[in-house]
């Protein structure tokens, strides 16, 4: 059920007849919403104005963000924190700015991620990944290691990788997300890479970050044209060409990969080129599987 038809349902629930179930189902269902937005614009008070949680409430917010960041405020400068946290705190963009002012403090001491696929947690889904992070007084290096997936494996020094905070920041300086790799060796040789060779567009250097003056075009992708795909409501059971309609400005892609069949087995459709007709701006892409090879080809 998609949002719209779960709206249409809650809006024939508010008028039912007052004190019968389906009334008191959506009052409930109200006093839950009010309750989850009055949470929502508590966590997103900003610093500017006292807020609790200037780093992790933004975005999707999740409660294990907010708690670090509640346990990161309780400790003084010389307190140490041990919690257990899913790998996200260190990797996505929500939590970006919790983790990288952790590191720019040297405050982190190590992060340690680890796959549930043995399982460790009998009731946690096999693919969930955690890490067991530490924050302590100044440190000026921080141990990582990646893709554990058992605690005997920190004893595996091959695995057990360091990088301070100026690394960190030269490997990924655009989100300050933390660098994630399968080995020391594999860490040491891209840390001293990023070291005499910087990233290719550094956004927090401006002009200075893009010397080589890369323009920031926008990848062409299916989600691009996707309205207008919509337009053709037969051309995922027929497999026939379809003409899309873009603007004069649209580079060449030189391949594309193209799924135009509706069968359940079928996967990856052929691979073709894309070809731009200068008349209309139009691009015309042939895209057919493997099953209907025979009686679809391009034209």
């Amino acid at each position: 059920m998609n949002a719209a038809a779960r709206g249409r349902l809650i809006a024939s629930l508010a008028e039912a007849r007052p004190g019968g179930r389906e009334r008191t189902l959506y009052e409930s269902f109200e006093r839950a919403k009010h309750t989850s937005e009055a949470a929502s614009a508590y966590v997103r008070v900003s610093r500017e104005e006292a807020g609790r949680f200037p780093l992790t409430g933004r975005g999707d917010v999740n409660t294990y963000a907010l708690f670090a960041e509640l346990f990161l405020s309780l400790i003084n400068a010389r307190g140490r924190l041990g919690i257990l946290l899913p790998t996200g705190i260190a990797t996505d963009a929500t939590t970006a700015p919790f983790f990288t002012s952790v590191t720019k403090a040297r405050r982190l001491v190590s992060l340690f991620d680890f796959e549930n696929s043995a399982p460790l947690f009998q009731a946690v889904h096999r693919s969930f990944k955690f890490s067991l992070m530490t924050i302590g007084e100044c440190s000026p290096r921080a141990a990582f290691a990646f893709f554990l997936t058992a605690p005997n494996q920190l004893s595996e020094q091959e695995r057990i990788f360091t990088l301070d905070y100026s690394e960190i920041a030269a490997i990924n300086p655009n989100t300050g997300t933390a660098p994630v790799f399968r080995s020391k060796a594999d860490a040491h040789l891209v840390a001293k890479v990023y070291g005499q060779v910087p990233v290719l567009v550094n956004d927090e250097t401006g002009l200075s970050g893009n010397p080589w003056g890369y323009p920031s075009w926008p990848c062409f992708t299916w989600q691009m044209i996707v309205n207008s795909f919509a337009q053709h409501q037969t051309y995922a059971r027929s497999a026939r060409s379809v003409t899309v309609s873009l603007g004069s400005g649209v580079r060449r892609p030189r391949r594309t990969v193209g799924y135009l069949c509706s069968k359940r087995k079928c996967w990856i459709s052929i691979i073709t080129d894309m070809r731009i007709t200068r008349r209309g701006g139009s691009i015309e892409d042939i895209g057919f599987c493997q099953s209907c090879r025979k009686r679809s080809s391009p034209t």
